[in-house]
């Protein structure tokens, strides 16, 4: 049975391109990620790592700096996989979507609002286990 372990707020109605503080999921088997949208027009990418040293997800792709975006699968909307290089895209968007992370091996992640032209963003981390 999935038991939800951990669950934080990462972004907090940031109503300005911003990049989460980096967490650690290595431990749970499920990662979900929660979006409270306020009128929210934007792009919002989930970024992942498996390397051993925390990453600089605002920083460049480098053998030492290893990152890449992940895919999302809608929990809300009959499973629609978002691209994880396309990312969520809103029109003022006001409302509430969970999305499953594929979070096989993922060690690190790390959620970028990488462009916002109106309204606010929350997002939330669970991570769950399979005990």
């Amino acid at each position: 049975m999935k038991r939800i372990v951990n669950s934080r707020l990462i972004i907090n109605a940031a109503a300005a391109v911003i990049l989460s503080p980096t967490s650690l999921i290595e431990d749970y088997r499920h990662a979900v990620l929660d979006f409270i949208f306020a009128g929210f027009t934007g792009t919002i990418k989930v970024k992942v790592s498996n390397q051993a040293a925390v990453p600089n997800f605002a920083g460049a792709v480098t053998p030492t700096n290893l990152w890449s975006y992940m895919d999302l699968v809608g929990r809300d909307d009959g499973g629609a996989t978002i691209t994880g290089t396309t990312g969520i895209i809103t029109t003022a968007l006001t409302g509430f979507r969970s999305y499953a992370v594929n979070s096989d091996a993922v060690r690190w992640i790390a959620v970028d609002v990488e462009a916002r032209s109106a309204g606010s963003v929350s997002a939330l981390l669970s991570g769950a286990t399979n005990e």
